[in-house]
């Protein structure tokens, strides 16, 4: 028990231990004898010059009613000392919380929001914090924010102003008028509430400096460096509101209501971005292995020879939905009958495509999905578009899976294309194609032997391969940046490294261009993605406070 503290406040509270110490208060814990309710206690000294203004504060808290605000309950004077008696919130602040966990994007976007519905709250009723900061921030029952000493900041000002040491712990939370010693009105609690979250999303408050004359010169210019820079991972939408409510004029910042609808959507949209993203994923993948599946089946059927469209059509849609269901069991049917296809030309070509065909199988087993992944290569190259098949691998998130699903697309891809005497790789044709030089050859390594002497000279075949694999171990990149100009820059440097890897060794480099030529046009036309922008300029309406749509 400190010294020349009573033991009782106001005839029934029951002071216990000390939870926290301002300039001129201090906080402790305390029991309601009546009642038996944790509470706490401020402890104020009741000088002439802080009396008036505590009576103000008083008058102020009570008129506040809001679940995320923590309510006055009790006060009054005695022992030369004013009591506030407010409602307990067992938690720790949010500066604590954070210190001790760095907090996700959403979890911090969210506290703020609750803390923006509190300010809402104090300025309809013609009341100002002043002093929003994360050791004013609780964290109650559920993890939901408690905005603590509303009027505090006014009392303390003049504390605040003079003290070093608590100078730099409210002032790097000030608005620039605020810092400037001019008139703050409910904008400055905007101000404050955008540093806050800005703090927890950079992990620092750029407006803290070595000393308290940097810190205040700092807040005083209320230069904030756009927080896309240090986290462009964020959504353009919550890069904005954070932003928007760091604008160094206050009529520009949002109103506390407009701030938080605007964080709301913005966090609640980037979850129901990722949710449609994983049913999405759910849905690509086993819809990637049917399609291919069925492509694959049908060239195997035209193959046959002596079959009508509307049996191909059959037979591939069957093959297709077996792969659906049974992704194992398709692939290994489609592998059987394009071996037994080959088989009809040479013997020795079947024996090498099965024994390749199993590898790829067997490699796969474990990914069942992924399956007719290797497939896509084929179906893209059939189309003249082979780098679009890399950028369908940025799909598949595990490193392995990626590696497997490239590696083996681009050997698939090599060999039908060899066999068919299409462009091989990103390069020319081959001179015959492999079906009409191996026909009849029945002994594997003769195949191997006609084969390395149809491609020799070919060892740009190892670049465009080798610049194949790199693109489409390469493609997160393009889907990580952010959209706009970064995600444009991405792409035409990932589809200028692939034509120039495409380039090199051939006679003609204007072969590979054009093979890379119409997956770049594609993939810049969605890195732009023009018609979103068209329909941002329709009917939606434009906010008045905050950059872009509301």
């Amino acid at each position: 028990m400190g010294p020349g503290r009573p033991d009782i406040a106001l005839g029934r509270y029951r002071l216990g231990d000390l939870l926290g110490r301002g300039a001129t208060s201090a906080v402790y814990r305390a029991e309601d004898v009546h009642s038996g309710r944790a509470v706490a206690v401020k402890t104020i000294p009741a000088s002439p010059e802080l009396l008036s203004r505590i009576e103000v504060e008083i008058r102020a808290a009570q008129r506040l009613e809001h679940p995320n605000i923590v309510r006055l309950l009790d006060w009054g004077r005695g022992n030369g000392l004013v009591y506030l008696v407010w409602e307990l919130v067992d938690g720790p602040s949010l500066g604590r919380a954070c210190r001790e966990r760095r907090p996700t994007a959403g979890w911090a976007t969210q506290r703020v929001i609750e803390v923006l519905a509190a300010l809402d709250h104090a300025h309809s009723r013609g009341i100002v914090h002043r002093d929003v900061k994360p050791e004013n921030i609780l964290i109650g029952d559920g993890g939901r924010a408690r905005l603590a000493d509303f009027g505090v900041a006014r009392l303390t000002d003049h504390s605040t102003m003079t003290s070093a040491g608590s100078l730099v712990g409210t002032i790097a939370y000030m608005s620039p008028e605020q810092a400037r010693a001019q008139a703050a009105g409910p904008p400055s609690d905007i101000y404050s509430a955008a540093v806050v979250l800005y703090e927890l999303l950079a992990g620092a408050n750029p407006l803290v400096g070595g000393s308290a004359a940097e810190t205040a010169r700092r807040a005083a210019l209320g230069a904030m460096p756009p927080i896309s820079d240090i986290r462009p991972d964020l959504s353009p939408r919550l890069a904005d509101a954070v932003m928007a409510g760091l604008a160094r004029d206050p009529a520009a910042r949002p109103t506390a209501h407009d701030l938080q609808h605007e964080l709301d959507v913005a966090v609640n949209g980037a979850r129901e971005h990722v949710q449609r993203q994983q049913r999405l994923r759910k849905i690509r993948e086993p819809a990637l292995s049917m399609g291919a599946t069925g492509a694959a089946a049908a060239c195997v059927l035209v193959g046959l020879g002596h079959l009508r469209p509307l049996e191909i059509a059959v037979g591939a849609g069957a093959a297709g939905a077996v792969a659906l269901r049974w992704p194992r069991l398709g692939a290994t049917v489609v592998a059987v009958a394009a071996v037994a296809l080959i088989a009809r030309v040479s013997a020795g070509a079947a024996i090498l495509t099965g024994l390749g065909l199993a590898a790829i199988i067997a490699s796969g087993w474990q990914w069942p999905r992924r399956l007719g992944m290797p497939l896509v290569g084929i179906a893209a190259a059939f189309v003249g578009m082979l780098p679009l098949a890399c950028i369908l691998c940025a799909g598949i998130r595990s490193r392995r899976e990626r590696i497997w699903a490239a590696v083996c697309g681009i050997a698939l891809t090599f060999g039908w294309q060899l066999w068919t005497g299409r462009p091989l790789l990103l390069g020319p044709a081959a001179a015959h194609p492999a079906s009409q030089v191996l026909a009849g050859v029945r002994d594997p390594a003769a195949v191997i032997a006609q084969v390395d002497a149809l491609l020799a000279g070919s060892w740009w075949l190892l670049t465009g391969g080798a610049g194949l694999l790199a693109a489409a171990l390469a493609a997160p990149l393009v889907l990580r940046a952010r959209p706009g100009g970064q995600r444009v820059a991405v792409c035409i440097g990932w589809a200028g490294a692939l034509a120039g890897i495409a380039m090199i060794g051939l006679p003609d480099p204007a072969v590979g261009l054009a093979a890379v030529a119409p997956s770049a046009i594609l993939i810049a036309v969605w890195a732009v993605r023009p018609w979103r922008t068209l329909a941002r300029m329709g009917t939606e309406p434009r906010s008045a406070t905050l950059r872009g749509p509301i």
